[in-house]
């Protein structure tokens, strides 16, 4: 399974919740990270 979090502007909480996702999941699913404006804030 792929799981993508999307945040605004990805420079934070999106990240977070991606890191926290794959160490939960242990290999089970992976999850990616990305912002709407990621150059923005």
């Amino acid at each position: 399974m792929k799981v993508l979090f999307v945040c605004k502007a990805n420079v934070g909480r999106s990240q977070m919740a991606e890191a926290i996702f794959n160490k939960l999941a242990k290999g089970m699913a992976v999850a990616t990270s990305a912002g709407v404006d990621p150059g923005k804030l």
